[in-house]
């Protein structure tokens, strides 16, 4: 981050009005570097500038004292052109010593060609529109100010802190504190940009009514014909995309205990303050907004976004987007310094990070980078709850690990009970969570049957999870009582458990499965059967026969449904009075209920799939039932 102007005994170092000189303060012995270098035959209080740079003269005052000022500037073929930012600590520098706290007006430098412009950020923490210009802080910015110079300007966090008398500033009073600034920037001949104040997280305060800050900035521009570039609405259209939990730790000052050295313990601001990822998506969001700006007359908006550098995505993501969290993917120019992490929810781990191509990265949850003139790429490998790297396994709400099923807001349409087993149900712990397992005893040989339905003909895989297996022990599969494969040797596994999947082709209509575990070796414990997520398979009591879940035909011997699917209730009909239960497709009662003849079912259920048992004394009937 390049510096901003440097004082010394109150003096400064002058930009002459044709913005093609320096000038130095009253005094004699003028020595002038450039870049540390000193530059030879320059003696004089006035120097041309033709190159980008820090320039520094050193001087005798009139009083006698040794001085040395520094200031840097960008050199374009129209001369000296300046940045000046104000603003709030959501826009200031911080010390290094503070990091990753960081202001947008800290990093906006990045995003601009510094061989035509350079930034001086001005901006200062706990300051509102008023306290700014009633502590004198506006009067160097002002002083420093060229013809032809911008002036961005943010105000808003602190003006509406009704608390801090010090700081409160109405709308009413705000908008008139904006115009001072528009109008004595154009006064000085530069040109004042308005920025709206960026959103709190999950809260966007500056658009409420009574503190509308957001409106009021809107009115100075479109009164004074002023840009405007609406922070505001982009950073809480973004603050919506990700989502708060996401902002409070990938933008805003949300650290974990750790996790930087500046903040051992971690830090708790969710809600204001930016982490320096946080900044770089503020700044990314201005030079959308500058770049929206449609004025091809405005030559002065046209040389300021021309003078913004080029963006590339840096596209970062989850191998596995309900493992957890990951930084935002974002645009960057080059040379930005970028930090990317990953949360990983319980029952899934981190493994490394890699690029593109697939070459490792590295093993830290945290890696840092500088962004690269070109797309990049970084994605987080992750196991999931079945053991497998890259795998789209997860805990559901019943605590049941399950693989790429999309609603995860409910139980799912897995096989984990069995209808058959020596087995006795046991429970363990897995990454925080009880789990039910079969255990099977040493000595014998034990069988787990499953049964499910198939509502159409396609390849489908199944299989189970298992812990506490020792070499050498098989099993042998039976699809619908004939064999499938037989003597298959499993892995040897300890307390981590090991999925074992199998590819069946399934014809439409139910299903058995048997899992046979001859000679066990070990007291094995069999976790559930695996169902990767296909709407057309899933589990079925074991006690009953389904007609087929996609036919049309809404009549079940005597019983209609209508509508299915449906809305609000169903209305069971029966020709003859019927008990009747409503079941989730792992065989979960959900409600029970007599029907004489006609009654509305389903009421409380939650959209979904469903079973509908009947009986009316005899044999059990029952056919699926759809709840939109």
């Amino acid at each position: 981050m390049l510096s901003s102007l440097a004082f010394s005994s109150g003096n400064t170092i002058e930009i002459s009005e044709n913005r093609k000189e320096l000038i130095a303060p009253e005094g004699d012995s003028y020595e002038w570097y450039l870049n540390d270098e000193l530059l030879m035959n320059e003696h004089d209080k006035n120097i041309s500038v033709e190159q980008s740079g820090t320039y520094e003269v050193r001087y005798e005052s009139n009083t006698g004292e040794k001085e040395s000022l520094k200031i840097k500037v960008a050199v374009t073929a129209d001369g000296i052109r300046t940045i000046h930012v104000i603003g709030d600590s959501t826009v200031q520098t911080y010390r290094d010593s503070d990091y990753p706290f960081t202001g947008w007006g800290q990093v906006i430098q990045l995003f601009f060609d510094e061989s035509q412009l350079e930034v001086i950020n001005y901006a200062i923490g706990g300051r509102s529109s008023r306290s700014f210009w009633e502590q004198d802080r506006w009067t160097p910015v002002k002083n420093a100010l060229k013809t032809g110079d911008f002036v961005f300007i943010q105000w808003g966090h602190n003006d509406r802190d009704y608390s801090k008398e010090e700081r409160y500033t109405p709308p009413e009073d705000y908008k008139d504190y904006l115009k001072l600034y528009v109008n004595e920037s154009r006064a000085k001949g530069a040109i004042p940009i308005l920025i709206s104040p960026m959103t709190m997280n999950g809260r966007n305060v500056f658009t409420e009514s009574g503190s509308d800050y957001r409106g009021a900035m809107l009115d100075v521009a479109t009164e004074l014909d002023v840009h405007f570039i609406d922070l505001n609405l982009l950073s809480w259209a973004l603050n919506q995309k990700v989502g708060v939990e996401h902002a409070k730790y990938y933008m805003f000052m949300g650290l974990e205990p750790g996790e930087y050295p500046n903040y051992p313990d971690g830090y708790s601001d969710f809600w204001t303050h930016f982490q320096e990822m946080g900044a770089l998506n503020m700044a990314t969001l201005i030079i959308d907004g500058l770049e929206s700006l449609d004025d091809s007359e405005d030559e002065d908006l046209v040389f300021l976004q021309n003078a913004a550098k080029e963006r590339f995505l840096n596209n970062i993501y989850l191998d596995n987007p309900k493992a957890g969290e990951v930084t935002y993917p974002i645009n960057l120019p080059e040379g930005a310094h970028v930090t990317i992490k990953t949360t990983i929810n319980l029952g899934n781990s981190f493994v490394r990070w890699e690029d593109g191509d697939g070459n490792i990265i590295t093993s830290d949850r945290h890696y840092e980078y500088t962004s690269p003139a070109n797309e990049v790429t970084y994605k987080a490998i992750t196991i999931d709850c079945m053991g497998n790297e890259g795998g789209s396994g997860y805990f559901d709400a019943c605590n049941v690990c399950i693989d790429s099923v999309l609603n995860f807001e409910e139980c799912v349409d897995v096989v984990n009970r069995a209808c058959s087993t020596n087995g006795s149900l046991v429970t363990k712990t897995e990454f925080g969570k009880s789990i039910s397992y079969y255990q099977l005893n040493s000595g014998q040989t034990d069988t787990v049957t499953y049964t499910m339905r198939a509502g159409k003909e396609d390849d489908f895989t199944v299989g189970f999870k298992y812990t506490n297996s020792a070499a050498g022990q098989t099993v042998d599969v039976y699809l619908d009582n004939r064999k499938f494969e037989e003597g298959i040797t499993l892995e040897p596994a300890g307390e981590s458990p090991i999925v074992k999947q199998f590819d069946f082709n399934l014809t439409k209509e139910n299903h058995e499965v048997k899992f046979i575990f001859p000679d066990l070796l070990t007291d094995i414990n069999i976790g559930m059967a695996l169902i990767k997520y296909d709407p057309a398979l899933y589990a079925t009591t074991c006690e009953i026969e389904f007609p087929d879940p996609l036919s049309a035909d809404e009549v079940l011997e005597g019983i209609t449904i209508s509508s299915n699917p449906f809305s609000n209730t169903a209305t069971l009909r029966s020709r003859d009075p019927q008990q009747y239960r409503i079941l989730s497709l792992s065989g979960q009662t959900l409600e029970t209920g007599q029907c004489v003849y006609e009654c509305a079912i389903g009421e409380l259920l939650k959209p979904g799939s469903y079973i509908l048992q009947t009986s009316n004394g005899g044999q059990s009937k029952g056919m699926m039932i759809i709840k939109k």
